[in-house]
């Protein structure tokens, strides 16, 4: 609906016939004429405009910093090359982009993907769209890309990056998560939805998983890889991401003796340090705490202190233990703020059990069945259960029928089980790192 608006600009009064449209349910202005100064138009009854001129607010700055980003890169022609569909209308590859830049700009359905394009820098850089762009497209020119041929763009793409943008990749982060479905693989023969062991507690539904390996450096990926929701981290780990990082790496003619990756316990395995080592691959990997009983229980004094980068205030200490059939370095780090906080957390919950236990004999200590101490240590005992029985003490006096209960809890016990806090355990083949940088 077109409708009269009023600005003010230089101390004077402007009008302006303008039509607005929605985007995402915001309204966006689609076009406006300058009427001329408001003073001018009641004096002399004239509009002044040039009923041809039109004018149109485009979207510019992200889309067109992506749309760079995707020239240098060649991701078009790297995609059209590896489809090999011949050249009629738009092209996969510009099918690909215009969805890429959307789903990091302003993500909608393929239904709305035309209008939204129209009301960008990409419509001048593409003007004869037109009505071809349609979820019908998509799907059109979806199905020419197969696995094969995304891991032969993946593969371009990942040269490219580091021709032209000069990415490191010889610092890798490796993670994997999962993400719940709507999916009912029994009734649509699914193999990739699965139950497993979801990441948000969403037990009930179907799971994907998705690994990543990327850059230290700004973060850029290097290797993703979608698989079932049932296949357990480090089976995943072991049996497909390294040898397809190898295979990586080697289209990018880079040797593992080149490659640091860092990883999560969650992922180790003997197998996984087999490939890692007869490969040459440097790593740091957080170990598990039970592997580490005698280490836990260091003192606080024992760890030389360093502030990081991001501020935070650590302690480590180098050691070495055999793992996995090697002798290898592990650096201890200690976390001050992490153990003053679980040791917080454990002094409330002594203090909560020992009220619990107060509170429950208040009015029943001496009667009936409480009249027997016998059955007054074994309350107590469930109560605290096995985790906590030696950090409270409850003490029982008096003869039967006449008995006096005293709960506390034990300092030295409390104070023992809190040293073992705040201190985690990094394995790592780079000798050649001091320990703070390791940490």
């Amino acid at each position: 609906m077109v409708f009269l608006a009023k600005d003010h600009k230089g101390g004077r009064t402007y009008l302006y016939l303008r039509e607005n449209h929605r985007v995402n349910g915001k309204p966006v202005r689609k076009w406006q004429i300058k009427l001329g100064s408001e003073e001018d138009i009641k004096v002399s009854g004239e509009v002044a405009s040039d009923r041809k001129v039109r004018t149109k607010s485009i979207e510019f700055g992200l889309v067109a910093a992506l749309l760079r980003g995707a020239e240098k890169l060649g991701l078009v022609e790297v995609i059209n090359r590896a489809a090999g569909k011949r050249a009629q209308g738009l092209s996969v590859g510009e099918h690909v982009l215009f969805a890429a830049i959307n789903r990091c700009v302003q993500p909608v359905s393929k239904k709305q993907l035309r209008e939204w394009l129209e009301s960008t820098i990409l419509q001048k850089v593409y003007p004869s769209v037109g009505l071809n762009l349609n979820s019908c497209s998509y799907w059109g020119h979806f199905r020419y890309l197969t696995d094969k041929v995304i891991e032969r763009v993946e593969d371009a793409v990942t040269r490219a990056v580091v021709e032209q943008f000069g990415v490191h990749y010889e610092d890798l982060m490796f993670d994997p998560t999962n993400f719940f479905t709507y999916i009912n693989s029994r009734k649509d023969n699914q193999t990739l939805p699965s139950h497993g062991h979801p990441k948000d507690g969403k037990a009930v539904l179907n799971l994907v998983n998705v690994s990543l390996f990327c850059a230290l450096d700004a973060g850029v990926p290097l290797l993703y890889l979608v698989y079932p929701g049932n296949v357990q981290d480090a089976s995943h780990f072991k049996n497909t991401a390294l040898p397809r990082l190898k295979q990586r790496l080697e289209g990018l003619g880079m040797p593992g003796t080149r490659v640091t990756l860092t990883f999560d316990k969650g992922n180790l395995s003997e197998d996984a340090f087999t490939f890692i080592d007869a490969e040459g691959f440097d790593y740091i990997a957080s170990d598990r705490p039970t592997s580490h009983k005698d280490l836990k229980s260091l003192p606080p004094e024992s760890f030389a202190m360093f502030v990081l980068p991001n501020g935070k205030e650590v302690g480590v200490m180098d050691t070495w233990a055999e793992k996995y059939g090697k002798t290898r370095r592990f650096v201890v780090v200690y976390n001050p703020a992490e153990a003053a906080w679980k040791r917080k957390n454990l002094e409330a919950k002594v203090q909560k059990l020992a009220c619990k236990i107060e509170v429950f004999f208040q009015d029943r200590l001496n009667n009936k069945q409480w009249a027997d101490p016998a059955k007054v240590r074994a309350k107590c005992a469930k109560v605290l259960k096995k985790k906590f029985a030696p950090l409270v003490a409850a003490e029982i006096s008096g003869e039967a029928g006449a008995l006096t209960l005293s709960v506390a809890p034990v300092a030295e016990a409390v104070d023992a089980a809190a040293q073992m806090y705040g201190k985690s355990f990094l394995m790592t083949s780079r000798e050649d790192l001091p320990a703070v940088d390791v940490a």
